[in-house]
């Protein structure tokens, strides 16, 4: 009996901590669940007041809600106080166009060399990224091929992107039509973005899982185990009260 209430406890101590414990083998969730994450350029055109990275980065947030596209994402946008090398949950699994394409096998692919397999010209829903003039074509950046900021100063980067005025401020932009290094650092622009403003890359950032919960099978072996290890333990105990 002593031999089969150590075996039961040992069971639901198994049960527990494999349930339980955090899961360390994939730090990434949501797009790498599904072998790959989400790029895309915005439909809409923005000047350089972005409000910030972290401005830019709700505007690509907004637009994926717009398509009903999940994840999290992040501007391809540089300043002083973050780049993508420092910002981004650098995937391992491929980057994704909406209509299917593949952009790049990982993030260290997608900064190696600086070319992509096919150019960032989508939007959030598949439409191929368009605008009548040369504003359509642009994105804003400001990040070099190996995704590091290209400028650091206020005066580059349209004043940590709070500013649209024409004229005094430039930053530089990316062609959405381009997989040479000229998708992300292709020329420079007034902050007021050729008069009409310019479109952001978006690219979805892995997460963490969620922690893994017991089917309600699992459940029950568990339950079952803890069971039989209790009523081990008073057989024992009652055992010795009696010897």
């Amino acid at each position: 009996m002593k031999i089969l209430m150590i075996l039961t406890a040992a069971l639901a101590t198994a049960f527990v901590s494999g349930f339980f414990t955090a899961p360390t083998a994939n730090a990434q969730g949501l797009c790498a669940e599904v072998s790959f994450c989400t790029v895309f350029t915005t439909s809409t055109f923005h000047q350089g007041n972005l409000n910030g990275l972290a401005g830019a980065d709700a505007i690509c947030n907004a637009r994926a809600a717009e398509a009903s596209l999940p994840g999290i994402y992040m501007a391809w946008l540089a300043d002083q106080t973050g780049s993508p090398s420092t910002r981004f949950v650098q995937s391992t699994v491929p980057y994704v166009l909406t209509d299917g394409a593949t952009v790049a096998n990982s993030y260290i692919a997608l900064v190696t060399d600086g070319t992509l397999l096919h150019a960032i010209d989508r939007d959030e829903s598949g439409v191929p990224v368009s605008g009548g003039a040369e504003a359509g074509l642009i994105n804003w950046t400001n990040v070099t091929p190996a995704g590091i900021a290209l400028r650091t100063t206020q005066v580059g980067t349209c004043n940590s992107w709070t500013d649209n005025t024409d004229g005094g401020q430039t930053t530089s932009f990316g062609f959405n039509i381009a997989s040479t290094t000229n998708w992300t650092d292709a020329s420079d622009a007034d902050c007021d973005g050729v008069g009409g403003g310019l479109h952001l890359y978006c690219f979805e950032q892995p997460q963490p899982p969620p922690p893994t919960i017991p089917t309600l099978s699992e459940w029950g072996l568990i339950v079952m185990a803890g069971i039989l290890g209790f009523v081990g333990f008073m057989v024992i105990r009652r055992r010795k009260v009696t010897a």
